[in-house]
């Protein structure tokens, strides 16, 4: 058995190895074949520049696809609080003119309380008051911020919007304090005011006078509150 070949070098690759019959006597020869280095600088470097550009190409697609992830987000986002603030405008808009109804028979109520008090009889009248407690809804903007969709909008976007469902939660608290004065002057006022004591006709005359200031506040707060609404909506158009 014969070894050819170059000294082998330990840090070589694995050697290979192939056997055969020589012509010479017929015997068996065994060949080895020592390759070359792994490799040489070039191709040491070629191969770094390909990983090294494989990487940057693996990176920008993951960049890619968490933008896109992050588009597709704010879409959403838009699509659910441009629905939200338009029925909410729209509710507003409404409830705004009941209450407006509301505030004129307080004031009639109101008078006709007095004129009793000052012992006059009122003119025989039948009102009918009703306020339309109704509370803004916040529900796509508790998604907006919990998905954290409003971190990747324009900064003067998210500001309107938040604007708007803060006025928003203003309102619904006013609409909340209100509800409890309205049913303490339902429970004072009777179906006569001349059948009434002037104890009873004063104490009735007070719970007007407070749900005339809550609707007042709530007509003027919905009215700020409808402009908040048009400025926010343009944002999302």
């Amino acid at each position: 058995m014969h070894f050819k070949g170059k000294r082998l070098d330990p840090w070589a690759k694995p050697l290979r190895w192939r056997s055969g019959i020589s012509r010479k006597g017929g015997g068996t020869a065994m060949h080895i074949h020592v390759p070359k280095l792994a490799h040489s600088v070039r191709e040491f470097l070629v191969e770094i520049s390909t990983i090294t550009v494989g990487i940057l190409i693996a990176l920008s697609l993951e960049a890619g696809v968490e933008a896109w992830h992050h588009h597709e987000l704010v879409e959403q986002a838009r699509a659910n609080l441009r629905r939200e603030l338009d029925d909410n405008r729209k509710g507003l808009a409404k409830s705004l003119a009941t209450e407006r109804s509301a505030l004129l028979g307080l004031n009639r109520m109101s008078a006709i309380i007095g004129t009793t008090l000052a012992g006059k009889k009122p003119e025989s009248a039948s009102i009918d008051i009703n306020i339309d407690f109704i509370e803004m809804r916040t529900a796509a903007w508790e998604s907006t911020v919990a998905t954290q969709a409003l971190t990747h909008m324009p900064y003067e976007e998210a500001q309107t919007l938040a604007l708007a469902y803060s006025a928003s939660r203003t309102f619904n608290g006013l609409q909340q304090e209100a509800r409890k004065p309205y049913i303490e002057m339902a429970g004072t006022l009777g179906e006569d005011p001349s059948s009434m004591s002037k104890e009873e006709l004063r104490e009735a005359q007070r719970a007007v006078g407070i749900n005339r200031m809550y609707v007042t506040a709530a007509l003027a707060t919905g009215k700020d509150l409808l402009e908040v609404y048009d400025r926010a909506l343009e944002k999302l158009d």
